[in-house]
């Protein structure tokens, strides 16, 4: 399939939007169509849309971000195994994304797993703004005092 008519097919998942197939059409890779669709979508609370596109993003150019966002939605739709994986497949991919990490975790504890919860904590690459993420999911007591 020709990419601008690739463009047409993802573009139908953003909502409200009109399709124009001139060069401004071609402008955009289907990966920043999946992203608009997604970020659209997600704000709205459709998170099974939001999974949809980022499925789409994923068969054209998979990434550890794209992986992590679309982890993201499956944990508030509470596919937590779903979100474990793409985590995985995230980390094998980029080890040093935070929020990989992060959300792993948050399946872990999610699932009442504290300890695998912390021990992603740790992993987290060192950086003031990830360590306040990492405090607010488990907690600095969990952290120092594991049980």
């Amino acid at each position: 399939m020709p990419p601008v008519q690739q463009l047409v097919q993802l573009h139908a998942h953003l909502p409200g939007r009109s399709v124009r197939l001139d060069r401004t059409v071609e402008l955009f890779s289907p990966l920043t169509v999946c992203a608009m669709c997604f970020r659209s979508h997600y704000r709205k609370g459709n998170y099974s849309k939001a999974i949809r596109a980022y499925t789409a993003a994923l068969r054209h150019s998979p990434s550890a971000v794209v992986f992590s966002n679309r982890a993201q939605a499956y944990i508030k739709t509470n596919q937590l195994q779903e979100a474990y994986g793409d985590c995985n497949r995230g980390l094998s991919m980029d080890d040093k994304l935070c929020k990989l990490y992060v959300r792993r975790a948050t399946v872990a504890k999610m699932q009442g797993k504290i300890d695998l919860a912390i021990q992603d904590i740790r992993q987290v690459p060192q950086h003031p703004s990830h360590s306040q993420l990492c405090l607010g999911l488990v907690g600095a007591n969990d952290i120092e005092n594991p049980a």
